[in-house]
């Protein structure tokens, strides 16, 4: 018997009828027929309607979403609150938060002229106007209270010889600042949103989406 048990160099398998396929006849697909879609008609969308957001207009990042607003609000949050320590300039700020309102529309020209081909709705501008200005009034209140501070020790000595009243006033107005923060915050924040508002109406309106 050519095919029985225990003969051939594998022992116990038949030296010509073993247990796998015939040669060249394995489960695979067949050479060049695989369960893959033909060469070239895959999946792959068209060139040009791909899932990416076109610029400016993706979902979250700085390169899309509120994230890519971070740079201008930052900057229009330093001016707004840098503006708002000037002495006798910040006296301002008492007609509508101008000095505020002109941070707010400085970030946002940076934004704008850093990504021309950008398309900011009003929600964005509101948004950005609110965020800017809110850090603004923080930087305004805690500027403040650090030049308290540094004048305080020098003009304690000269407050005492005009009024102990002024004195106590000084020390009252550097305490009330801490209570102030979040007012301040809420305040510009507010404002800022108009200022933001106003900008993307009056000078940015064609860069709203939907509009050329």
């Amino acid at each position: 018997m050519s095919q029985g048990w225990g003969q051939g160099p594998q022992g116990g398998v038949p030296q010509q009828g073993g247990y796998g396929p015939p040669p060249g006849q394995g489960y695979g697909p067949p050479p060049g027929q695989g369960y893959g879609p033909p060469p070239g008609q895959g999946y792959t969308p068209p060139p040009g309607q791909g899932h990416t957001p076109p610029p400016g207009q993706g979902g979250g990042g700085a390169s899309g979403g509120f994230g890519r607003f971070v740079p201008g609000i930052i900057l229009g949050g330093v001016l707004s609150g840098v503006l708002s320590m000037i002495p006798l300039l910040n006296l301002l700020n008492c007609c509508f938060c101008l000095l505020n309102v002109g941070g707010v529309l400085g970030g946002l020209a940076m934004h704008m002229n850093r990504a021309p081909n950008d398309k900011v709705s009003m929600g964005e501008a509101a948004g950005f106007g609110a965020a800017a200005g809110a850090i603004g009034g923080v930087m305004m209140v805690l500027g403040s209270m650090l030049m308290n501070l540094a004048l305080g020790a020098l003009l304690a000595d000269l407050y005492r010889s005009i009024s102990p009243d002024l004195a106590r006033q000084m020390q009252a107005s550097a305490a009330m600042s801490i209570l102030a923060l979040p007012i301040y915050a809420v305040l510009f924040g507010g404002f800022g949103a108009l200022g933001g508002v106003v900008g993307i109406s009056v000078f940015w309106k064609d860069r709203q989406p939907g509009k050329s």
